[in-house]
């Protein structure tokens, strides 16, 4: 509840004129404690959570719940929406009642793991299902991000064969494609609408023995793996790749399905044991430019035999570090 007097017109301005992303609550959630998890369904957040208010801004209804801004302010139409069924009901329901895309993250189902799953371009949560829904939500920051690093690569590199493992519809692949590279792809049987060639495959098993190709990518994908499979994934990429160009998330770095989440030299560590040091100069290289996700700019690297063996820094984008989700 208020401690003091707050100005309400004031608080309505932010949401309206200067944040409207502010004004992104859903009012019934998914479960967050083992009590709530146990009881199932949605916890319900209205009507009585909401006290209501009128000022020159309309009518509003002030949230006094824990779980999001304390308080926040909602329009008191959006209590009246329809709330709609089926999987990424919050983030669906929010995106609905935004006037423009949102461009904070969005609730959706809670996986098992330790995080979210948002698109820096989109800004909408995602369950762990990879559907058509989810890819569509990665699609934009992906072709955008592999756009400006491939051609780095390609410059340092030349790689003529590639292979992206764990590489959902194969973006990046096709823009590896685009610069003459001859590409390919490995992920789940889940993958829908894939723009390279893709063999489906259980990535949490040993992949299957292949002619080496110049470049194994794998961008993003190991810590949706268990810990047992670790060294075997790596040793997988090395066996299959003369270089590996590879990122994954660190400790408490948002995504669906994150199991796995390490620092760089965790990850450095198992690359080392197949003689692969790593060249961190990928991430430095775009560690300012908006037009790469953050999570690229801050996690990739490439992995070469021909490195020394080294501990690449742990470090957190400014970007994620706003989000205070890492």
């Amino acid at each position: 509840m208020f401690t003091r007097d707050v100005d309400l017109t004031a608080m309505a301005a932010v949401l309206t004129d200067h944040e409207p992303r502010l004004a992104q609550l859903a009012l019934r959630r998914q479960p967050w404690n083992d009590d709530e998890k146990a009881a199932g369904g949605y916890v319900e957040q209205a009507p009585d959570d909401y006290p209501e208010h009128r000022d020159a801004h309309g009518e509003w209804l002030e949230h006094r719940k824990f779980f999001t801004t304390n308080p926040s302010l909602v329009p008191a139409w959006v209590l009246r929406r329809p709330w709609p069924t089926g999987p990424n009901s919050e983030g669906r329901f929010v995106w609905a009642c935004s006037p423009t895309r949102p461009s904070a993250p969005l609730w959706g189902p809670r996986p098992a793991g330790n995080g979210w799953n948002t698109s820096a371009r989109n800004g909408w949560g995602m369950g762990t299902d990879y559907d058509a829904a989810f890819f569509d939500t990665i699609a934009a920051g992906s072709v955008d991000s592999a756009a400006v690093i491939v051609p780095l690569i390609m410059e340092r590199y030349a790689p003529a064969t590639v292979l992206d493992v764990g590489c959902g519809r194969g973006w990046w692949g096709h823009e590896f494609g685009d610069h003459g590279a001859q590409v390919s792809g490995v992920d789940g049987d889940y993958v829908t609408d894939p723009v390279i060639d893709v063999q489906s495959y259980n990535l949490t098993e040993r992949l299957p023995d292949r002619d080496p190709v110049d470049l194994v990518v794998c961008l993003e994908v190991a810590e949706h793996l268990p810990a047992h499979r670790a060294a075997g994934f790596v040793a997988d990429l090395c066996r299959l790749g003369r270089r590996v160009l590879f990122s994954a998330a660190i400790p408490h770095q948002s995504g669906a399905g994150h199991v796995n989440c390490q620092w760089p030299a965790y990850w450095a560590a198992l690359f080392a044991d197949h003689g692969y040091g790593a060249a961190d100069w990928v991430r430095w290289a775009v560690w300012d430019d908006d037009r790469v996700e953050p999570w690229y700019r801050q996690n990739v690297m490439v992995y070469d035999p021909a490195v020394a063996v080294s501990v690449p820094p742990g470090v957190v984008h400014p970007v994620i570090h706003e989000w205070g989700r890492w």
